[in-house]
Formats: C-alpha cells, structure tokens, sequence
C-alpha cells in the first residue's frame, strides 16, 4: 500500500529555500551507496505540519495507523517523524534494497534531474526487458514488485509507505546534476 501525494505549493517553495540547511552527515545510519547524505530533522515541525495529518486523512493510510496502533498497550493516539534526510544522489549511486525503521515512511522527491526515456536511451541496460534506470523499486514479501518511473514529473510529490516495505533505487546516467530527495520515518508517541 503505497500512498502518493503532492507537497503544498509553499511547503515546497520552504524545502528549496532551505535545501543546503541540512544537518549532519547521516550516512552511518542509512543503507544509500550514495556520498551525500544528510539529516534535516531541523525541518521536523514544518514537515510534519503538512504531513502528519494526511494519515489521518488518507483512508488506506487511516486503516493502517489503527490496525498498527491496536498491537500497543496502552494504545498510542500521536504519532511523529523519528528520523528524517536529505538524499544528494549522483550518477551511478543507488540504494540497495532496504527497509526503513517504524510503522510508516516518506519520500519527497525535489528534484529529479531526467525523464524515463532520456534513461532508457543511455542506460547500460536499454535493450533489457526490464529497464530500471534512476527508477524506484518496491518489493513486497510475496516476491512482487512495482517498479515506479520516478523521473522529473515526479518533483513535488511524495509517498507514503509502510516502513516494512523493502525497495530500492536504481543508478541513473548521463547526467551531472543531482538527484534530491528528503526522506523519513513516522513513528508512534508511545
């Protein structure tokens, strides 16, 4: 259950206008092969303003918060980001297949540097039957996969997901700028 939706106008105006504020280095605790990665816990209460409450609002998301909520005792009623980066992915870096920490995650994509056919016109893998290139993939435990075609349509948008859920981004080529993305995890408040 993979939930998609579109970062406020102003909430993205703020994410760019603070997109070098980051904190430490934060490669020691994520999976990412990739050289800059960052925490951006600093923008914690603003994320979470805009964010926290689409659980509540989202069905799919609301029927999982509950069930989750009910495995506690006492059963928590808030929940809050834990954990939150910011990803600077250059060509040929990738994350291999991971999971995240809590009972959901987040991915805001900001900038997206190629579309999906400038990938699969210069990727190593062009000619295969399952291209992948700068895509994101998620892969569930029954061995089913949905690969995403994360490309520059996709700045501005983020998804919510259950931290369980295994994925992994695939290498992009050809291109010198970065790919940036903030990620996180939502935790309860126990």
């Amino acid at each position: 259950m993979i939930t998609q939706c579109k970062v406020t106008d102003d909430l993205f105006s703020y994410i760019k206008e603070n997109i070098n504020n980051y904190g430490k280095s934060h490669n020691t605790e994520l999976a990412g092969n990739i050289k800059n990665e960052y925490s951006f816990m600093n923008h914690q209460e603003k994320i979470s303003s805009w964010l926290l409450p689409i659980i509540s609002q989202q069905d799919s998301l609301r029927v999982l918060y509950d069930e989750m909520r009910k495995k506690f005792h006492p059963e928590p009623n808030k929940i809050f980001i834990h954990d939150m980066w910011i990803n600077f992915m250059k060509e040929y870096e990738f994350n291999p297949i991971h999971v995240h920490y809590g009972f959901l995650s987040f991915i805001i994509f900001v900038k997206i540097p190629y579309t999906c056919e400038e990938q699969q016109k210069i990727s190593p893998g062009k000619n295969s039957n399952n291209a992948a290139a700068g895509k994101l993939e998620f892969i569930t435990q029954l061995n089913i996969t949905e690969l995403l075609p994360v490309d520059r349509s996709w700045e501005q948008l983020c998804l919510i997901f259950p931290s369980s859920l295994m994925h992994c981004v695939y290498p992009f080529y050809g291109v010198k700028e970065e790919r940036i993305t903030i990620a996180g995890n939502i935790k309860f408040m126990l």
